[in-house]
């Protein structure tokens, strides 16, 4: 079974990201199941303007999220949270607290949140996913508030929060990233976007329970898998070992998931 551990749906900033397109990108890859959130909940665009057309509270875009998915037991959710433009608040509050068998951990972007996971907005959040062991994911790339370092020092306050770096540090210093996970033993990441060189030099320092397969379907539409194409080559498989596979594209996942 091979998880894709980094999918997205939702309409925002020209994307129009549809279960049906997820679904068939994912069939043609043999991926059995992905972990979802929404793009829905992005708080500010490229330009890092505030987005104030066709916006929805993060209680209505995770709740239709899990609407839409509620039938099919091949994805999981993740709940994009909205801590610049909303903030933690009572009604969402009891939304996670009613739907935590359906809800697998929270998201974060900072880039489109305009703010980094360190800052006082986001405390409360990581309290709840603390009390109630759920993952936190977060968007690490070279911008100045999605750094990996800011999710190393959160990961390092919270050490019962299964913390995962998405993309590692897209567009960044992979080296100091690739540091910080193998050093902080509740700290993770995903391949979204990640040569699979990368991944290698990670298992290469021990780091085969630290890594898990994600790649940010469908942002590239039908050809969306053609990055990743390594990744399910015998020759990659070969590189790492079977048991190291497994781990990879699934067993990670799973473990830190809570699937």
């Amino acid at each position: 079974m091979i998880i894709d551990a980094h999918v997205h749906i939702g309409d925002m900033m020209n994307f129009s990201l549809k279960l049906e397109k997820v679904k068939e990108i994912m069939k043609g890859r043999q991926i059995a199941k992905a972990i979802v959130s929404s793009i829905d909940s992005t708080e500010v665009d490229h330009n890092q303007r505030v987005i104030r057309e066709n916006v929805k509270t993060q209680t209505q875009v995770n709740q239709d999220l899990i609407n839409l998915l509620k039938d099919d037991s091949n994805f999981e959710i993740l709940a994009w949270c909205k801590p610049l433009t909303e903030g933690w608040n009572q009604e969402f509050e009891d939304f996670l607290l009613n739907n935590l068998d359906k809800i697998k951990g929270l998201k974060f972007h900072p880039f489109h949140s305009a703010l980094k996971i360190n800052d006082k907005r986001v405390k409360p959040y990581l309290e709840f996913a603390n009390k109630h062991g759920l993952a936190v994911k977060v968007h690490c790339a070279n911008d100045k508030h999605s750094r990996s370092k800011y999710t190393y020092k959160m990961a390092k306050k919270y050490p019962r929060i299964n913390f995962i770096m998405a993309h590692l540090e897209l567009g960044g210093n992979f080296n100091k990233a690739r540091e910080y996970l193998l050093k902080q033993p509740n700290l993770y990441a995903d391949t979204a976007w990640l040569p699979s060189e990368e991944v290698i030099k990670i298992i290469e320092e021990n780091g085969q329970d630290k890594i898990i397969f994600g790649s940010d379907a469908p942002i590239d539409g039908d050809t969306h898998y053609k990055f990743y194409e390594e990744y399910f080559s015998y020759d990659f498989i070969k590189k790492i070992g079977l048991d190291n596979y497994y781990l990879l594209m699934a067993n990670n996942a799973i473990r830190v998931y809570k699937l």
